[in-house]
């Protein structure tokens, strides 16, 4: 295929399945239909194409070899899923579809999920976590099926397994990764057992011995707090923070919220770049409270970067690339809401330092969660068989966490392609970039007019760069989680 009709068709597809992932995830689709779209790119999907780009890669002078290389690994990931297509079709549509009873009550499967971080009752936490497994359950089959598609596609690739391909097509060295996720669980284990200990006993009155993944939930959810978030508060607060750094919170108009509430919308807020820099959706399903607030500026720090990023730029330095840089600029905006003199000047809260340290206690955790799930997931995608991988993920999760974690999630619980490892990256690579702000504009950089230019500079070059050469390029020190975790000694201790 000629390249430059097999780069007009992946933009093509890529917004067709990320328009499709918008509808049904907003709860706007009742189905799925990700393999129908496939079918309409049949070309374009093939081994031939993929072969004659990894030739055309191997050959490239530097500027073209940076987006042929994002091209192939594109291509190789849409490969492995459209592989598996129907069959998550099948999972998403179900999911959406289903719909579960407790304690008299029926709701869909998507709303348990908020219903279970609302409720203040641990027996009522436990009966929606089980109604939620059985569907889960009842999917996994499906889910299992997908793998090992996904992992036979990898194999007539040409890898040995579906880990080698990623590792090989994305250039991230996940095994040296892996080893730096260890190394924060194994620094930030004390600090972390402590907290844990002191808010399952004063803020859950759960013994540590009983607790489950479930409370955690609870916990962050944080309805205590609730007088501090408003709703009415939720947009006008970013607006003004925002404006402060002279900004455009509506991306110049090219950003659209979704923010209602629907039965069969997914629980987990999401950015959809519809065409970048044109078209952005940002979704969040409310639930209240100081969950909504992060959720939401996290994704608009998504909605930004893609609605100033560079109208100029190829195909694949506007969507493809290092995703960890698009993760950076959404961790930086979210992470406002765990900053106490944020939340005294925009939300006036007096005492925020409870709320500030509890957003800090939810970023360990998280980051805790995703050196846990990496490494299980280089065991899962280099594994011959996913017979016994069940305890291996409870254990990994449960082992990082310190709470009780369900087996069940062992296959639901994995983003495709590693995005994993984008997460880990872009936690570490946020951390020191807002300690650059800091530097370069004070502590409340968030306040000063000569932030905005900085940041529209970044957003402006949408995935042009790796984190390693925005790095080089500010002058910071080597992509570890070092930063981090003085960070968070410093907000925790």
């Amino acid at each position: 295929m000629d390249l430059t009709k097999a780069r007009q068709q992946a933009e093509a597809l890529l917004k067709a399945l990320t328009r499709e992932a918008y509808l049904c995830g907003a709860g706007l689709k009742p189905e799925s239909e990700r393999a129908a779209i496939y079918d309409r790119f049949a070309e374009l999907t093939s081994l031939t194409v993929f072969r004659d780009l990894q030739a055309r890669a191997a050959m490239a002078s530097p500027p073209e070899q940076r987006l042929l290389a994002a091209l192939l690994e594109w291509l190789g990931a849409v490969l492995v899923e459209q592989a598996a297509a129907s069959l998550l079709d099948r999972v998403e549509t179900q999911e959406a579809q289903a719909r579960v009873r407790v304690d008299g009550e029926e709701m869909t499967f998507r709303q348990a999920e908020i219903r279970l971080e609302q409720s203040p009752e641990p027996q009522t936490r436990r009966a929606l976590q089980a109604a939620r497994l059985e569907v889960i359950a009842a999917c996994n089959p499906l889910r299992r099926d997908a793998v090992e598609r996904m992992h036979e596609t990898a194999w007539r690739l040409g890898f040995p397994h579906y880990r080698a391909l990623a590792e090989r097509l994305s250039g991230l060295d996940l095994t040296g990764l892996e080893a730096e996720g260890r190394r924060f669980l194994r620094e930030t284990e004390d600090m972390y057992l402590d907290l844990l200990r002191w808010y399952l006993r004063r803020a859950l009155r759960v013994h540590p011995k009983e607790a489950a993944s479930h409370d955690l939930a609870h916990l962050f959810r944080a309805p205590d707090e609730d007088a501090h978030f408003p709703p009415g508060d939720l947009v006008l607060s970013a607006h003004r923070c925002l404006e402060r750094m002279r900004l455009d919170p509506t991306g110049q108009g090219r950003i659209t919220l979704d923010l209602e509430p629907r039965p069969t919308k997914s629980p987990r807020a999401f950015c959809a770049p519809l065409d970048v820099p044109r078209e952005v959706v940002l979704v969040v399903a409310p639930r209240g409270g100081r969950e909504d607030y992060t959720a939401f500026f996290h994704e608009l720090g998504h909605a930004l970067h893609f609605a100033h990023t560079d109208p100029e730029l190829p195909f694949e330095l506007r969507y493809l690339g290092d995703q960890g840089v698009t993760e950076t600029h959404a961790f930086l905006l979210g992470s406002l809401i765990g900053n106490s003199q944020w939340l005294k000047y925009f939300l006036k809260v007096d005492q925020p330092e409870s709320s500030a340290r509890l957003a800090a206690f939810h970023r360990l955790y998280l980051a805790r969660r995703q050196a846990a799930k990496l490494g299980y997931e280089l065991v899962l995608h280099g594994a011959e068989s996913l017979q016994g991988l069940e305890e291996v993920y409870a254990g990994a999760l449960a082992g990082a966490v310190r709470v009780e974690w369900p087996a069940t999630l062992y296959l639901a619980d994995v983003d495709p392609w590693f995005y994993t490892a984008r997460y880990l990256r872009a936690w570490w690579f946020e951390a020191q970039l807002e300690q650059y702000l800091v530097e370069r504009y004070d502590e409340e950089w968030y306040r000063n007019d000569r932030t905005g230019g900085f940041l529209k500079e970044l957003w402006h070059r949408g995935q042009s760069r790796s984190l390693e050469e925005l790095g080089s390029e500010l002058g910071l020190e080597a992509l570890t989680p070092d930063q981090l975790i003085r960070d968070l000694t410093a907000r925790l201790s």
